[in-house]
């Protein structure tokens, strides 16, 4: 796996600023064939078979090398083989350390609040994905405020942008009632 310099460098700034409310990482098929990720999707083994080297870890490293599903594999230049605490092990840990518990509403906008400012921080030099990300959070939030939208609408709308424009995913884990206010 190849580590995009602009990416990882937004990224390593959002997770650092999200330690304690998220989990950032790269996921990385251990298979290379159509036919291994229908056959993984149809059981729902792709997790399973998959590697989640974490954002913070590969902070000055180019390529991530594995050959098996989890946190284990070489970063280059080290070419030392390092092993990090598995998904599950991390998603367990993390929700241990849960703290206030709030509505689903308020950690959207506090999500979407953090994003922004970790990737607009003004002591950085934006890159072109932040300059054109920057660009359409305005046109968000030009919307929202036309439209008199909620604040959690313009939270997901700015979480929405920020994972288009950076090729991540966002997954909820949550326990209980997260229907809102």
């Amino acid at each position: 796996m190849s580590v995009d310099h602009e990416q990882q460098l937004t990224l390593e700034r959002v997770a650092d600023r999200m330690a304690d409310r998220a989990i950032i990482a790269y996921a990385a098929p251990v298979f290379h064939r159509s036919a291994d990720l229908f056959r993984h999707g149809v059981r729902g083994t792709v997790v399973e078979n998959t590697t989640f080297p974490d954002i913070a870890d590969m902070s000055g490293h180019a390529r991530w090398y594995y050959n098996e599903p989890g946190a284990r594999g070489i970063r280059n230049p080290d070419s030392e083989p390092v092993t990090f605490r598995s998904l599950s092990e991390r998603i367990d840990a993390l929700s241990r350390d849960v703290g206030e518990v709030s509505t689903a509403s308020r950690e959207l906008t506090s999500l979407a609040a953090s994003i922004r400012s970790s990737t607009l921080a003004e002591d950085i030099e934006p890159n072109a994905r932040e300059a054109y990300l920057a660009q359409q959070w305005r046109a968000v939030d030009s919307f929202c405020d036309a439209t008199n939208a909620p604040e959690v609408v313009r939270g997901y709308l700015a979480v929405e942008a920020f994972c288009r424009f950076f090729g991540v995913g966002w997954l909820i884990i949550a326990e209980g009632d997260q229907s809102g206010e």
